[in-house]
């Protein structure tokens, strides 16, 4: 069976309303789910505690949660920006596009391998990240060519310096995204999870299918 949800994108975070109405962001980048009892897919599910700070910044999306990948997990999901919907099914639903083998890592993160800039890197999938994060030898003499700002629960708010970025998916995406460099304390906890962080600038070109229980992610074609 697979049961499908509109999903809001807000501030380049993806959020879905369950079945009771509770508002939440799908966060592949939280290995828990955090917030209050909820249904979905006609099962009642209970999230864990969530930090005040979080909860703050949720207020500015209006959301209550984070779905993590503790009930993501559980199906195989299709994250579906162009038409703004995520599905939830008990079997592969088998889109068509270029299909990764899911690297696990010892945090909890989800990711893939990919190349940045012409070097062999590890690339966790976050879809509660709005900007891209690279290591910093991966743009190391790179210029910059913007500026962003981008929030961290136990660091508050914080400055991001853009730098352009090359990036080959498997054999068949290429995409060039701004990607900034997380700083101080952030940099070390994310070098311990891979070479970058991407979300958003995945998501938003096209369909994404998590097969958790087979090991793969799949990027789909463009235009599905």
């Amino acid at each position: 069976m697979t049961y499908t949800y509109k999903l809001e994108i807000k501030k380049k975070h993806p959020i879905i309303t369950t079945d009771d109405g509770r508002r939440l962001i799908v966060d592949t980048g939280s290995p828990v789910t955090a917030g209050p009892k909820f249904r979905l897919c006609g099962e009642s599910m209970t999230g864990g505690p969530i930090l005040v700070d979080v909860l703050k910044c949720l207020g500015g999306y209006r959301a209550k949660g984070l779905l993590g990948l503790d009930v993501l997990k559980k199906y195989h999901v299709v994250i579906d920006y162009p038409n703004e919907q995520i599905m939830f099914s008990e079997q592969p639903l088998g889109i068509k596009g270029e299909r990764l083998t899911m690297n696990k890592g010892m945090l909890g993160e989800i990711g893939f391998d990919a190349d940045i800039n012409g070097r062999p890197s590890k690339v966790v999938f976050n879809t509660g990240a709005p900007i891209s994060y690279v290591a910093p030898y991966l743009v190391e003499g790179y210029e910059i060519v913007g500026h962003d700002k981008d929030f961290y629960p136990c660091g508050g708010k914080f400055d991001v310096d853009l730098r352009n970025v090359d990036l080959r998916i498997g054999d068949a995406i290429e995409m060039k995204k701004k990607a900034g460099v997380l700083p101080g304390r952030l940099a070390l906890t994310a070098a311990l999870m891979g070479d970058a962080i991407i979300g958003y600038d995945l998501l938003s070109r096209g369909q994404v299918e998590l097969d958790f229980e087979n090991g793969f992610i799949t990027i789909g074609e463009l235009g599905l």
